[in-house]
């Protein structure tokens, strides 16, 4: 469950790029638009797959771990008619 969150947002930070694309074209063919516009989208462009990449990472970290615990249980209770209680 504790999963679901970075991957969410991993996935919804998937869609910065080609809004932020769509918005520095349209910055690019308006000619009264301030400059500052255009910066923001471009720092978004790069900014959004560095964060995307931190959290696919922080859910692969979290998936990849219960993985191991659930192992670990399955191993123990397989285990527990030889080992001593």
């Amino acid at each position: 469950m504790w999963a679901a969150a970075p991957k969410l947002a991993a996935d919804l930070l998937g869609f910065v790029g080609p809004f932020a694309s769509m918005y520095i074209i349209e910055w690019l063919e308006d000619t009264e638009a301030p400059p500052e516009t255009g910066f923001y989208w471009a720092f978004a462009l790069f900014v959004a797959p560095f964060l995307q990449t931190i959290c696919t990472n922080q859910y692969f970290k979290i998936a990849f771990n219960t993985g191991m615990h659930v192992r670990v249980v399955a191993a123990m209770y397989s285990h527990r008619s030889i080992a001593p209680c």
